[in-house]
């Protein structure tokens, strides 16, 4: 029922969201940095109006600035966004998201017993 809001609209309201303000201000840093990233993407496109073909050109995009992970992160909190004003009724459905493999982190070398003698 009635227009639906724009997403840099949205992304604003859902920042000041008291299930926001509950995470770890570290995470709250990161989202709010990406989600800038997403306002600049998707500026005032209508929330029912953000398509899989949006979200793959911002991660082709972002792809060629920053690692797979980096880019992972962004669609995690794209997803956490819109998932919110699905919540709120603000959307009838999710998009698809692109699968993008993110590489696991790297291997760290295991301490030896000769390592703590050192």
């Amino acid at each position: 029922p009635g227009r639906k809001p724009g997403f840099s609209t949205w992304a604003d309201k859902y920042l000041a969201k008291p299930s926001f303000l509950k995470k770890k201000p570290g995470t709250r840093k990161v989202e709010t940095l990406i989600l800038a990233h997403w306002k600049k993407h998707l500026g005032d496109t209508l929330l029912d109006r953000i398509s899989t073909a949006l979200i793959s050109a911002y991660v082709a995009q972002r792809l060629a600035e920053v690692s797979e992970r980096t880019a992972c992160l962004s669609l995690i909190v794209l997803r956490n966004a819109l998932k919110a004003a699905l919540d709120d009724g603000h959307m009838n459905a999710l998009p698809r998201f692109p699968r993008l493999k993110s590489p696991p982190p790297a291997r760290r070398h295991l301490l030896t017993p000769d390592d703590f003698e050192r």
